[in-house]
């Protein structure tokens, strides 16, 4: 996991720990890699943090040393995850576009609306990027009525279809209510 938000660094904060060395300081020479990697307590998950936040991120982003730095982790990992900063701010995630195999946007309910979504495709279609998908976060405190909802369709398509609901089936029910919870 390399947190590439050389502007506003969040992975740090989420570790509870000091971001430095790291990427900013491996761009500009002033640590190796192996220096800057660090293991977590979680099996098979090392993080490269930002690192001291530079004056001039987008220039270090798009760098040689960044491609090269990017090259030597692709031979170590077999799947390196980047967070950069949004899209709709500025362009990091744009230039690393053509370094990495796809980009995954992440898009908070409630917060993202369809205009900054469809600007972000826009922009990456431009640069070519491979899209892999969306992530939708933000939404673990909804209980919806659509679930609430959908149960009551899905009870009333079995009792009328003359199909009985196995235990196995209420069982999956009340897991996806309980998991929306």
């Amino acid at each position: 996991l390399i947190d590439c938000d050389l502007r506003l660094p969040k992975i740090d904060r989420l570790l509870e720990t000091v971001a430095i060395p790291g990427v900013s300081n491996v761009l500009v020479g002033l640590s190796t890699i192996d220096e800057a990697i660090r293991h977590t307590e979680h099996s098979g998950l090392d993080v490269l943090l930002s690192g001291i936040i530079p004056p001039n991120p987008s220039e270090l982003i798009g760098s040689s040393k960044m491609r090269d730095m990017l090259s030597c982790l692709k031979s170590r990992y077999d799947y390196i995850l980047i967070d950069t900063p949004p899209i709709n701010v500025v362009s990091d995630a744009i230039v690393l576009s053509e370094h990495l195999s796809g980009i995954v946007i992440i898009v908070r309910a409630g917060v993202a609306n369809r205009d900054s979504v469809r600007y972000t495709l826009e922009h990456l279609e431009f640069a070519n990027a491979n899209i892999l998908g969306f992530l939708l976060n933000g939404v673990s405190n909804i209980k919806s009525d659509r679930v609430r909802k959908y149960s009551r369709l899905y009870d009333r398509y079995y009792r009328y279809s003359g199909v009985n609901i196995t235990a196995e089936i209420k069982k999956q029910k009340d897991e996806l209510e309980n998991s929306l919870t």
